[in-house]
């Protein structure tokens, strides 16, 4: 009775083969990458957040103008999503001031 091979599983970052140690990835070097995305890289991971708005609600004039001015506000993106660098805890979004 023969085995089949060990299913390789390719690193999410680089595509070279996953290595045991670093499961999922091939390296260090490939993890460390992976986490700095999560924590704030030049390019991070984002996670959308929930509607501002509730399916099925309608808003009128008035309060899509506050809606807007409360985003314009906090700097939300449209998208709900706030893109943050976690290392020095500024909002990527909007003007740098």
């Amino acid at each position: 009775m023969s085995q089949d091979p060990p299913k390789t599983i390719p690193c999410p970052i680089c595509g070279n083969r996953a290595e045991k140690r670093y499961k999922p990835f091939c390296s260090d070097r490939c993890r460390m990458r992976d986490l700095a995305h999560w924590i704030g890289a030049d390019e991070p991971y984002v996670i959308p957040g929930p509607s501002l708005v509730p399916e099925g609600i309608e808003l009128g004039e008035e309060e899509r103008a506050l809606l807007a001015e409360a985003m314009a506000e906090s700097r939300l993106a449209g998208d709900n999503v706030i893109r943050a660098d976690f290392r020095t805890g500024k909002i990527l979004d909007g003007d740098d001031s």
